[in-house]
């Protein structure tokens, strides 16, 4: 019985563990030494020295992620409709019709 009970709860702690997005990380428009200006993103919020989001719970579909962000720059509140995907290293944003590509700052 105990042993039933232990791969039980290996098996749901298994199961249970989801991978992070593969937007989570530090980036920057600005590649070189330092990492200039970066974009930090977690699963659940995306912050910069002005302004950070809330990111809601998405899946991608085929490795594109869509989501509408809530966002606060300056003490004004807005939402943002954005479409993300990371392509050869690169995340791609999509946020109206603005397209910004980022590179992985190192570690």
């Amino acid at each position: 019985m105990r042993r039933i009970a232990l791969t039980l709860s290996l098996i749901l702690a298994a199961t249970s563990a989801v991978a992070e997005p593969a937007y989570v990380g530090t980036w920057t428009m600005r590649p070189g030494p330092g990492c200039l200006s970066p974009v930090t993103i977690t699963a659940t919020k995306a912050e910069a020295d002005e302004w950070q989001c809330s990111i809601p719970p998405t899946r991608p579909q085929a490795g594109v992620w869509r989501m509408t962000l809530q966002c606060a720059q300056e003490g004004e509140e807005y939402a943002h409709r954005a479409t993300w995907r990371v392509q050869d290293g690169k995340l791609i944003t999509m946020v109206g019709r603005t397209r910004e590509v980022y590179r992985r700052c190192p570690r």
